[in-house]
């Protein structure tokens, strides 16, 4: 029988890769209505990956943080029609595992959820209706040719190394939300991540090309001082990068997110560097009390 634990870390990589999936589709259609649903229903996805995650860490269990697999090509009508059926084995799912549990808090939580899937797959099936009504009316019309990236493959490039820094910071800043003690700072950096990793795929997707969203998150640190020291190396590599795309970086546009971007990943530098200084502070405090204790006896 599958413990509730593992049914829980599978609903994470579940909602991980569904974060995932409607990203890509938002990204693969020009029409800003269907997209913002898309971008809305994902944020939807982060706020459940979040809570089952808040959940695991309460009862005792690491972090989930794995990715189930996703759908993100073909057609933008099959795409939809795949949302609509990930939808729709989430919700089974999800009354699944609700059966193996007798934690009011989780069976709260669940059917939380289940009311928001619900709402999605009404979401999906509403921009599906609207597909199908714009083929009708499209079918007689010829379509006009697409237009070329306004980009060059070096600095679509630039743009999608910054896109996987992005996420594989955002994977490691909410980690290290679940773990230490250091939890609002870490939530507010997460939160920055994810507008930095919204921006680079989309002006990837605007100008032509395909964002590919992958990440390369390693082996991550869970003791305090430990896990400040990796972020901060982190973000000095994000600055590093961002200082040398924005300079070799010509549309303008992609050149004013690089440099709001590496402001805020400044920030996030000196912020981190200042917790660390109070962990060791905080260190070297405890080792001197310790230590005269043991002289006085």
């Amino acid at each position: 029988m599958t413990d509730i634990f593992e049914a829980v870390r599978k609903d994470i990589a579940d909602e991980h890769a569904a974060i995932i999936q409607y990203l890509y589709h938002a990204y693969a259609t020009s029409d800003e209505g269907i997209r913002g649903k898309l971008e809305s229903i994902a944020r939807d996805e982060m706020r459940h990956f979040k809570w089952l995650n808040e959940w695991l860490v309460k009862h005792g269990q690491k972090p989930a943080i794995d990715r189930s697999s996703l759908i993100s090509t073909g057609s933008f009508k099959f795409l939809i029609e795949a949302d609509i059926k990930a939808e729709t084995d989430a919700i089974n799912q999800y009354i699944e595992h609700k059966a193996l549990t007798g934690d009011k808090e989780l069976i709260a939580l669940i059917d939380r959820i289940i009311a928001d899937e619900k709402s999605h797959r009404s979401e999906f099936e509403k921009i599906l209706e609207e597909l199908n009504s714009k083929d009708e009316v499209e079918s007689n019309s010829s379509s006009s040719p697409s237009e070329s990236p306004t980009l060059s493959a070096h600095e679509a490039a630039l743009l999608q190394q910054a896109l996987e820094h992005e996420y594989t910071s955002i994977l490691q800043y909410l980690y290290h939300y679940f773990t230490t003690g250091s939890s609002d700072e870490y939530e507010d950096f997460s939160i920055d991540e994810m507008k930095h990793f919204g921006w680079f795929a989309e002006a990837l997707a605007e100008r032509g090309y395909q964002p590919l969203l992958e990440h390369k998150v390693g082996q991550i640190k869970v003791d305090p001082e430990a896990a400040a020291k990796s972020d901060i190396s982190l973000e000095e590599q994000a600055i590093k990068k961002f200082s040398e795309a924005k300079e070799r970086i010509q549309d303008k546009e992609v050149k004013e997110i690089f440099e709001l971007a590496l402001e805020h990943e400044n920030y996030h530098s000196y912020s981190l560097k200042k917790m660390l200084e109070k962990m060791q502070e905080s260190s070297v405090r405890k080792f001197t009390v310790g230590s005269l204790k043991d002289e006085e006896n």
